[in-house]
């Protein structure tokens, strides 16, 4: 009675090009690609699969009325439709699809029919997953499965007893209440893949009873303790669920039976119903909540102090159920927890500050430690209280192995913990007078109860100088007496024109005629005196390269020229920037400049993005041969390198170049 699904094609009639196609599978239109099955029994169903057959509002079989009760399977591409053939009065002929805007669908085959099976009906109307019912009909013995809902199959092969006129089977526990079907094909079997069966469906529903709960025991609980659900047909149930946590499935549990199931509260789970899920995947609410205990804190105390790298203990009840505990500043700490003693044992994180200690659990419900305070550095005096600048000093206090940083009037200085009651701090030719601060991990300070007191062999101080300049680039220097300086002197050069000048800070530019090198600035004072600056910057030469290379660009890794931004430290407005290529083929080129961050940059004298050197308007004509365009680096270009500069290839570039058509770059050089 079945027959495969290639030969059951259903080729279209009367019906647009446009709108209807016979592809396998269409995409906009209506498609029917097969039916099936044929024949089929009066009484069963007829299977239509094809695209967005969901559109279809009428199907027609010769000698009963247009059937409008379409059960839409699946809709859009591919979809699957299927309707019931009534009993009486469907002839031989050809079917045909009516969609909702009036189009036909007419099959080239005629549908006919397997006259002999028989569905007079079932007995109990209801039965629990198990019980047997009985099928009673005529030719029950062509069937090969009974359908259950929803679409649980159950094989001939499977029946408790099979005749002619009554087929006994079992209720599986995967079913549903829902109409029964009888089918003369075994799709149990993977050989009848690709076979449409003839499906009878009885008129009447199977009531499945379902399991049904009485009781949730105990609901005050911990992760790990047994909580028992009694009810009714319980061995259907295939897994319980608790808020939270992933189903505990049947073979995880303590002990089943039709009255009982046992099962441990997951590590995981939270406060909340308790759920029960059927083997037909239908869910049971048991509508008792548990409560998932939280632990509780008598007390936490200091192993020595509440210092950071110390331990506390902390007491209590159920602290086994502790998964986390963090200290205020959100600094997580590892911990242990004694079975012996019920306590926790955590170390005190270096980030931590005052407040309150949180204990999480797995329900992610926490509780709190009354609040500690721990130990912070602290400065009582300095080994000396002047030193010599360039020289180190000695902070004597207690715990000053929290010490993570220490500043002298501001100024970062480096250091070493000799003790926790000793640091020794190093200055540097620019440090100055003032308070000293330290700081630990967690960001607690404290300052020295007095000044220190630096001494410099030099009158004038210099805190921070430009770190280079061409000539005619402009230098700044900032610290203090600078009122003192009558002149300065970079080597036999002197200084003749200042931007600006006061006691703090002073802006000179570099003389053309300044060499290549690094200065210490020399100053001529106002009572005579000569000193040089503790610090130093450097001239750059006349013509400074920046990249060198040898890089046929391309659009692609390899092919790029990386400049980087620290190229372009003292550059001012108004230089140059040199690029040194080679035109190495007589082809059409193009080089485009970017900045670090791959955001376009634009030359003054290029005027775009990309600049092709083979165009006859851009003043190069067709020569090839070594060549260097030179563009003015403005303030706008200056700014867009310090602010668009960004990693690439291992560089920090300021600017990245590509392109193409045969360019070998050698140099970048500015002026």
């Amino acid at each position: 009675m079945a027959v495969a699904l290639a030969s059951l094609l259903a080729v279209l009639s009367g019906c647009t090009e446009d709108e209807f196609s016979t592809d396998q599978y269409v995409r906009d239109g209506v498609a029917l690609n097969v039916y099936g099955p044929q024949p089929v029994t009066r009484g069963g169903q007829l299977r239509f699969l094809g695209s967005n057959l969901d559109r279809v509002v009428q199907v027609i079989i010769p000698g009963v009325d247009p059937i409008t009760d379409i059960e839409v399977v699946q809709a859009g591409v591919p979809s699957e439709i299927r309707i019931t053939v009534p009993k009486d009065g469907p002839e031989p002929g050809l079917v045909s699809l009516v969609t909702s805007d009036g189009q036909t669908l007419t099959t080239r085959t005629e549908l006919t029919y397997s006259e002999p099976i028989e569905f007079e009906g079932f007995s109990p109307s209801s039965a629990c997953p198990g019980d047997v019912i009985t099928i009673t009909g005529d030719y029950l013995n062509l069937i090969q499965e009974v359908i259950f809902s929803d679409e649980v199959l159950v094989s001939e092969t499977d029946f408790e007893s099979h005749t002619r006129y009554e087929i006994r089977v079992k209720v599986p526990e995967a079913a549903q209440t829902g109409v029964i079907g009888l089918g003369d094909i075994d799709m149990t079997l993977p050989e009848n893949e690709g076979l449409f069966a003839n499906v009878i469906t009885s008129e009447e529903e199977l009531t499945v009873v379902l399991p049904t709960v009485t009781d949730v025991t105990p609901l005050d609980v911990r992760p790990g303790d047994e909580v028992t659900v009694t009810g009714t047909l319980l061995n259907c149930i295939s897994s319980v669920r608790f808020a939270g946590a992933e189903e505990v499935a049947a073979e995880d549990f303590v002990s089943r039976s039709a009255t009982e199931i046992v099962v441990a509260v997951p590590d995981d789970a939270h406060d909340g119903e308790v759920v029960c899920v059927a083997a037909s995947g239908i869910e049971i609410p048991t509508g008792k909540s548990v409560t998932i205990d939280l632990p509780t804190v008598t007390g936490v105390t200091a192993t020595s102090r509440f210092k950071a790298g110390l331990t506390v203990m902390i007491t209590g009840s159920d602290l086994d159920m502790v998964t986390g505990v963090t200290f205020a500043g959100d600094a997580s700490a590892e911990f242990t927890f004694s079975d012996r003693t019920g306590s926790i044992t955590a170390t005190i994180p270096a980030e931590a500050t005052d407040g309150v200690i949180t204990l999480t659990t797995a329900a992610e419900k926490s509780v709190e430690t009354q609040a500690v305070t721990l130990v912070k550095p602290v400065i009582t005096g300095f080994g000396a209280a002047e030193v010599m600048a360039g020289d180190d000093f000695t902070v004597i206090g207690t715990d000053l192995d929290l010490v993570t940083g220490v500043t002298l009037n501001g100024a970062e200085c480096e250091f070493t913990a000799d003790s926790d009651m000793r640091l020794t701090v190093s200055t540097v030719l620019t440090s100055s007078t003032g308070i000293v601060t330290v700081t630990a991990a967690n960001g607690d300070s404290a300052d020295s109860p007095s000044e220190l007191i630096v001494n410099h062999d030099s009158i004038t101080i210099v805190t921070d100088i430009t770190a280079s300049a061409a000539p005619g680039g402009t230098v700044t220097m900032t610290g203090s007496s600078f009122n003192m300086i009558e002149s300065i002197t970079l080597g036999d050069v002197k200084v003749t024109e200042y931007l600006s000048r006061s006691d703090g800070e002073i802006v000179f530019v570099v003389p053309d005629t300044a060499a290549p090198g690094v200065y210490f600035p020399h100053f001529v004072l106002t009572t005579g005196e000569e000193e040089d600056s503790a610090l130093s910057f450097e001239v750059l030469g006349a013509e400074r390269t920046i990249w060198e290379g040898n890089i046929l660009i391309s659009w692609g890794d390899g092919g790029r020229v990386s400049i980087p931004a620290s190229g372009f430290e003292g550059c001012t407005e108004g230089m140059t920037i040199n690029f040194y290529f080679e035109q190495t083929t007589e082809t059409w080129s193009q080089i485009q400049f970017n900045y670090g961050n791959w955001s376009a940059l634009i030359f003054p004298e290029v005027g775009a993005q990309t600049f092709a050197p083979t165009e006859n308007s851009a003043g190069w004509g067709w020569t090839f041969g070594s060549r260097c365009l030179t563009c003015t680096l403005t303030q706008e270009i200056l700014d867009g390198i310090s602010a668009n500069h960004g990693e690439f290839e291992g560089v920090d570039c300021g600017i990245i170049i590509q392109g193409d058509g045969g360019i070998l770059f050698t140099k970048v050089t500015v002026k």
